[in-house]
């Protein structure tokens, strides 16, 4: 059976998939104004600014369409929605659905099945928390949402005194020069951040991917010695907040709004500084179903990913 992530390396932004929104008149794409708000109940996040905010009601029945950039532009999955609620933000909407219904075409139809059926005896053994415990439905349509690649990186807030970095990767672009990031509500982290009211996002190199999920401990702490990390740190050009020296792309956010729903805290930020220092490939996360279809359903292909993705993961 496929693993459920893979890890490889992109340029950032990515170019490879690209989200379209179609409801009421013409198709919208949507690729860097998505994000996923939470995961029980699946929310997913929409941004509209400008001339492009509509009416409630204009979004009645949407879906959300994955599809490929280039090539034949074929269509990788899709999502129903169902709209949960908007929030306002300057001249800004930012419009929550809920998950209807998904469509996944990365596999075979009798492969994807026995991957759902796996999937649910799996669920059903592992007995999830219960704020993290998500419906079939949700789990099938998270899938389609992880066919856009997902950039890691480590998010560090506060100072040299007192301060933490961790990681995340529920999170994406929503337009305008704002951002979107769930992060779940029992984690100490979230409260600090929420106090903290301001960020450093650095993005992660490939040869450094393996950081991410070494430093996800971090979660659960108040704060953190940067003196006992596996790397040097440097202030951030405004806030002078400590992010990797690694980094190759850094930006700072002061954090809008924020609000729990369901499993999770949403946060809207607002991106202050943008500084790219190297074009380096990024580390970033895609779902197996659609590292098999990238890689043409290749047995040896595949096998090579899957020990990538190990050396990729492991210390280095």
């Amino acid at each position: 059976m496929l693993p459920q992530e893979f890890t490889l390396a992109m340029a950032d932004p990515q170019t490879e998939v690209s989200l379209w929104l179609h409801a009421v008149g013409a198709p919208q794409e949507v690729t860097r104004r998505q994000t996923t708000v939470c995961t029980a109940p699946l929310v997913l996040c929409v941004a509209f600014h400008g001339e492009d905010r509509h009416r409630r009601d204009d979004f009645r029945n949407p879906v959300l369409r994955f599809c490929e950039s280039g090539g034949r532009r074929r269509l990788l999955g899709e999502i129903h929605l169902a709209f949960r609620e908007a929030l306002s933000v300057g001249a800004s909407d930012f419009v929550l659905y809920s998950v209807r219904a998904s469509t996944n075409h990365c596999l075979p139809r009798v492969r994807l099945w026995a991957h759902y059926a796996l999937n649910s005896y799996l669920r059903w053994r592992r007995n999830d928390p219960a704020d993290i415990r998500m419906t079939p439905v949700e789990e099938r349509a998270a899938c389609v949402t992880f066919i856009r690649p997902h950039f890691l990186a480590l998010v560090s807030i506060g100072d040299r005194k007192c301060g933490n970095i961790f990681p995340m990767n529920l999170m994406g672009e929503l337009g305008n020069g704002y951002f979107g990031f769930g992060m779940r509500e029992q984690r100490v982290v979230t409260h600090e951040l929420e106090r903290a009211g301001r960020m450093a996002l650095s993005g992660v190199p490939i040869g450094k991917c393996s950081l991410p999920f070494q430093l996800a401990a971090n979660y659960k702490k108040e704060a953190v010695d940067w003196t006992s990390l596996p790397f040097p740190v440097e202030p951030s050009s405004n806030f002078q907040i400590p992010v990797p020296g690694f980094a190759g792309r850094v930006r700072e956010m002061r954090i809008e709004r924020s609000m729990p729903i369901g499993s999770h805290r949403f946060f809207i930020a607002r991106i202050v500084s943008d500084e790219v220092r190297d074009s380096t490939l990024q580390a970033c996360v895609v779902h197996g179903f659609y590292q098999y279809l990238r890689l043409k359903g290749d047995r040896e292909m595949l096998e090579n990913a899957v020990a990538a993705d190990l050396v990729n993961k492991s210390k280095s």
